[in-house]
C-alpha cells in the first residue's frame, strides 16, 4: 500500500476528530511536508479535508475508494482494490488468485466494460453501480452462490430498508425485478481435484437513472437519485462482512436461503440446454439444488439450468 492510500486509510478510520501532521508523519514514517503533499494528491482526486495549522487534518468528503471500504470493515478482514475501470473484477480477481492473493482479497470496480453472466452474457455494467469480486480460498465454496446472494440481501436491509428476495440460482431481486447478478467460478486442482480458490463476483444496480432504457422493465436499483459515494461504500462494506463471517455451510444458511427465496411454490418455466419446460419449484435440498414438479407428478432436481417465474 502506498503513502497515499494509508494516509487516507487512517483519516477515513479518524473522521471523527482531526488528525494531527505531526501524528501522520510519525505513523507513516516521512515528513510533514510529505503529508502536506499527500493531502494535496488526494484533493485533486476529489477528496475533501478541513485542515488548520496546529488541528491538523479531517475528512469532509470522499470519492469511492478501496480505503473508504476497508474503513468500515474489521481491521484485516479483507483487502481491497480498487479500479475506475476493469474488463471484469471477476477476471481481475481470478488473476490475482493465481498470483497467490489471500483469502478475503476484494476487487471493486467503478465500472466494467466487459461484464458477464451465466452462460456468457453480457452484464450491463455503467458508472455508479457496485461491481464487486470476493476471493475465497480455503473454505467449502459448495453453497457460495447462495451465500453471496444472502450477503447482498442483509447488507440491502442493513443500508436502505428495503427487503430484497433471491430468485434461484443467482439473482436478488427488488419489487419483481433483477437488482443484482451475481457469478461465481472456481480454479480446480488437477492433482488433488479440490478447489483451489473460488471467485464470487456481484453487480448491485445503485441508481436508477444508470439502468439502460432497455433494460428499465426487468431490472431495478436501490436508489432513484445518487446517494453519494458514502452510501456505495457502506453498501460494499456490509455484503463483503457478511460474505466473510457468516458460515458458508450448515443448516442456518440452508434455512435462510430458503426462507428469501421468491420462487418455491410458484410455477416456472425451465430452460435447460437442450429443452424447455413447464414444472412448479417445491423445494431446495440441501446442496441448494432446485426441486421441481412436472405436470404428471414426477419430481426432477435441477442442478443448473435457468428458470423464469410464470405471472399468471
Amino acid at each position: 500500500m502506498s503513502t497515499k492510500e494509508k494516509l487516507l486509510l487512517i483519516l477515513e478510520q479518524n473522521r471523527h476528530r482531526d488528525v494531527s501532521g505531526e501524528e501522520l508523519a510519525s505513523t507513516l514514517g516521512v515528513t510533514r511536508a510529505a503529508i502536506w503533499k499527500t493531502v494535496g494528491s488526494l484533493e485533486r482526486d476529489g477528496h475533501r479535508f478541513d485542515a488548520a495549522p496546529n488541528r491538523g487534518y479531517r475528512l469532509l468528503s470522499h470519492v469511492f475508494s478501496a480505503q473508504a471500504v476497508e474503513a468500515l470493515l474489521p481491521g484485516g478482514l479483507a483487502a481491497v482494490r480498487y479500479y475506475q475501470m476493469l474488463d471484469s473484477t471477476n477476471n481481475k480477481a481470478k488473476e490475482l488468485a493465481a498470483q497467490g492473493c489471500p483469502h478475503g482479497t476484494v476487487v471493486i470496480a467503478n465500472e466494467q466494460n466487459g461484464g458477464r453472466g451465466r452462460f456468457e452474457r453480457c452484464f450491463s455494467s455503467p458508472s455508479g453501480g457496485l461491481y464487486m469480486t470476493v476471493v475465497i480460498k480455503e473454505t467449502d465454496v459448495t453453497c457460495l452462490t447462495a451465500a453471496a446472494a444472502v450477503a447482498v440481501c442483509r447488507a440491502v436491509e442493513s443500508v436502505t430498508g428495503q427487503t430484497p428476495c433471491i430468485k434461484w440460482v443467482n439473482d436478488v431481486l427488488l419489487d419483481g425485478k433483477k437488482l443484482c447478478g451475481i457469478l461465481s467460478e472456481a480454479a480446480v486442482s488437477l492433482e488433488t481435484k479440490g478447489v483451489d480458490w473460488a471467485v464470487v463476483g456481484m453487480g448491485v444496480n445503485m441508481v436508477s437513472e444508470s439502468i439502460p432504457e432497455e433494460l428499465r422493465s426487468v431490472a431495478a436499483a436501490l436508489f432513484d437519485q445518487d446517494p453519494g459515494d458514502a452510501a456505495r461504500a457502506r453498501l460494499a462494506a456490509e455484503i463483503v462482512q457478511n460474505l466473510l463471517t457468516m458460515p458458508l455451510s450448515g443448516s442456518a444458511m440452508l434455512t435462510e436461503y430458503r426462507r428469501r427465496l421468491s420462487t418455491l411454490g410458484r410455477a416456472v418455466t425451465v430452460r435447460a440446454p437442450n429443452e424447455q419446460y413447464e414444472a412448479v419449484a417445491e423445494d431446495i435440498d440441501e446442496e441448494y439444488r432446485l426441486i421441481v414438479r412436472l405436470p404428471d407428478g414426477a419430481k426432477k432436481i435441477l442442478y443448473s439450468g435457468e428458470i423464469s417465474v410464470k405471472t399468471s
